[in-house]
């Protein structure tokens, strides 16, 4: 069993708004903490508590150690469909191409793929995803081989979609990975994933939910993602998707039950506040801003947290925006107060008459809305959007917090590259900056990945790497002669 005692001088500890920063020494055992200490190398010394095997000691003050990223909604496998242009956002990307392109992808498509998209997020500092894709096992066997965490929801469709000849075994794969305690050991597991509200009927609907209350597994589907989505729920069930959802016991539990977890809903862009008002304490809504941006709109996240729902972020597929760093997407979410401004009626008078006094009520409306995120966009609470929130989803995953029996997903920063330097606040500088290039390590479940101060490149430099893109770009050509 890998064991590892860490110690260091600026350790991020805590969780939500109690996050601090404080020395500690930290102790692994296989994929897991199994102890944290607080306190300098003196007092811990001088307690008694110094042990003779430290083999990481971060002494200078310039190094971080913090809880590793986690990157809350992933199509790892679609970092295919990168660069995209704008023309193929117009109307429902998702139907209008992705479906076409996705039924003509094998399992080692999916595998190929989706371990470019597993290196990309490893390389920001994330030792964790939630994927959702088709080919589930496909997906683990990538993250497994890269050496990344994931919670892997194989995509379940029985209403629309590639999914649809899929689904029996998209609910196999989902027992399976559960069941494989290599995989959990590596920080890989699986939850339940039916696709979206307007793709999945009631029976499957009961049938994941099953499972999922059999199984203690938390659901990951898109709620509420498109103008498609919602049109037909009224239409077909006479409801909003989110009231489907919570009529059939996918939100709060079924029936009250306290015992299995919650479920991650991702992108609610058509939710209300009596929609919002349906979301259980123990559920989670994923936000993906720059990826909204491009297929449809950035959601109001501002209205999901003044009603006190928990946000998860992610970044959703690399087709969407291009990009798979979650901590850019924090970036976003601290900045989101003023895009209303710009599309404000009061910048629209603006616009027409060029007055001062218009001008002047833009500023009124800039104001207004910084007072009403100013609560928001603490630093402490944007990184548990990275960090804590989702890490709790998961039972048999907790992660995005250094205590014992969370997993052992550490990243080390390097606080004096340019990225990030001067950071004398810390936390603030991880929401603002960008991080990933200031990534000096990443530990994911109890295993170093890289080589510390070299990181980046000994990945990409190493034979794993080459031959996984080798095959990925053997596997585009063929794809594409398909199509």
């Amino acid at each position: 069993m890998t064991a590892h005692t860490l110690y260091a001088q600026q350790a991020v500890l805590g969780a939500g708004d109690a996050l601090e920063i404080a020395p500690a020494l930290i102790r692994t055992a296989g994929s897991r903490i199994v102890s944290v200490a607080r306190g300098t190398r003196d007092e811990l010394e001088r307690d008694g508590q110094w042990p003779s095997d430290v083999d990481v000691d971060l002494l200078d003050e310039r190094t971080l150690l913090a809880p590793a990223f986690i990157n809350a909604h992933t199509h790892l496998a679609m970092v295919v469909f990168r660069g995209l242009e704008l023309e193929a956002m117009h109307g429902n990307v998702v139907e209008d191409l992705y479906y076409r392109v996705e039924r003509n992808v094998t399992a080692a498509d999916v595998e190929a793929f989706a371990r470019l998209g597993a290196y990309d997020c490893l390389l920001g500092g994330q030792a964790m995803v939630f994927d959702h894709y088709y080919h589930g096992d496909a997906v683990a066997r990538a993250c497994r081989d890269v050496g990344i965490g994931a919670v892997i929801a194989p995509t379940l469709q029985d209403s629309g979609g590639p999914g649809e000849a899929l689904c029996e075994q998209g609910l196999r794969e989902t027992a399976d990975i559960d069941a494989d305690s290599a995989l959990a050991e590596r920080g890989i597991v699986s939850c339940l994933g039916p696709h979206a509200s307007d793709t999945v009927s009631d029976e499957l609907f009961a049938r994941a939910l099953a499972l999922a209350d059999s199984r203690s597994l938390p659901l990951h589907l898109h709620a509420a993602q498109s103008l498609e989505e919602h049109q037909r729920s009224h239409q077909r069930h006479g409801c909003s998707p989110f009231a489907r959802l919570a009529r059939l016991g996918v939100m709060g539990g079924a029936d009250g039950d306290a015992t299995r977890p919650g479920a991650l809903l991702v992108h609610a862009l058509y939710a209300s506040d009596a929609d919002l008002a349906l979301v259980g304490e123990r559920d989670m809504l994923g936000y993906c801003p720059y990826g909204q941006v491009c297929f449809d709109h950035p959601a109001a996240v501002f209205q999901w947290l003044d009603l006190r729902c928990r946000v998860a972020l992610g970044t959703d597929c690399a087709g969407a925006n291009d990009g798979m760093n979650v901590q850019q997407e924090l970036r976003a979410v601290a900045a989101a107060f003023a895009f209303g401004t710009a599309h404000s009626s009061a910048h629209q008078a603006f616009e027409q008459s060029g007055e001062a006094e218009a001008a002047s009520a833009v500023r009124e409306t800039r104001q207004r809305w910084l007072e009403r995120g100013k609560q928001h966009l603490v630093p402490a609470r944007l990184l548990a959007s990275v960090w804590s929130q989702p890490g709790s989803l998961h039972p048999r995953a907790r992660a995005g917090v250094i205590e014992p029996g969370a997993l052992a997903n550490l990243t080390l920063f390097d606080c004096a590259h340019p990225a990030l330097w001067p950071a004398r606040d810390p936390l603030r500088a991880l929401v603002w900056g960008d991080a990933a290039s200031a990534v000096t390590h990443v530990l994911v479940a109890g295993h170093w990945r890289g080589e510390r101060g070299n990181f980046a490149r000994s990945l990409l430099d190493s034979d794993d790497y080459r031959e996984a893109r080798a095959e990925a770009d053997r596997r585009l050509t063929e794809l594409l002669d398909r199509l």
